[in-house]
């Protein structure tokens, strides 16, 4: 079991990049949903994405200082780049909006977010109710509960975050997510969900070792037989 556990110790101390600068990237990308679906992202096309979103990533940098003040502009823009195509996909190359247009869009405030838990887990099923309908909206409402949500609901909600983006094909940014929460919240048993998500991430994008590596935390520490 200690040798088990060496991996998992390795991995709680790895650094981790933003996961939010990632998911901000990440929701307006779908276009390159088709192509990720049969081989790994380029590093061309990653550097690409990053460059674009510069500004955008810095714009939520202050979010988190001032929320309420930042967040609209952030989210309309996200809504506004969404159908750009940065993989330059062929012309048959399917594309998701991820952001449809509703009338009946659900609008979260900062301060909005209640503080008692099951308030927070009731906004959560909301969240949830709203990710095949309006993945934006929900995707809003766990982006907030994960900043002040109660420490249950916090990592809940960014599975489900990284749950948005395996669903819509984008492996890389969503094991990012998966990995953060290995990393940060190894105590949780949302541990066990992310660490099979990682394992299915790796796996699509090709990373055999981290395949094996999360198989292996997987089977040997947390599943033993």
């Amino acid at each position: 079991m200690k040798s088990a556990l060496i991996p998992l110790m390795a991995l709680l101390v790895l650094s981790s990049c933003s996961w939010y600068r990632d998911v901000q990237r990440s929701l307006v990308d779908d276009d390159e949903k088709n192509n990720k679906r049969t081989r790994p992202v380029s590093r061309a096309q990653y550097d690409q994405l990053l460059v674009k979103y510069e500004e955008l990533s810095k714009k939520y940098e202050k979010l988190k200082e001032s929320p309420n003040k930042e967040q609209s502009s952030l989210v309309d823009e996200l809504q506004s780049s969404s159908g750009e195509n940065f993989a330059q996909n062929s012309a048959n190359a399917e594309t998701v909006d991820a952001f449809p247009n509703t009338n009946q869009q659900v609008v979260i405030a900062m301060d909005d977010i209640p503080s008692d838990l099951d308030s927070q887990l009731a906004l959560f099923r909301k969240g949830l109710s709203l990710k095949a309908s309006n993945p934006g909206e929900a995707t809003k409402i766990f982006q907030q509960l994960e900043s002040l949500g109660a420490p249950a609901v916090k990592v809940r909600s960014k599975l489900q975050i990284g749950d948005l983006l395996y669903g819509k094909g984008q492996y890389d940014l969503a094991l990012q997510v998966f990995e953060d929460i290995i990393n940060k919240n190894a105590h949780s048993g949302v541990v066990l969900d992310a660490l099979r998500y990682a394992v299915n991430c790796s796996d699509k994008l090709g990373i055999q070792n981290k395949r094996d590596q999360y198989a292996s935390m997987l089977n040997d520490v947390f599943e033993p037989k």
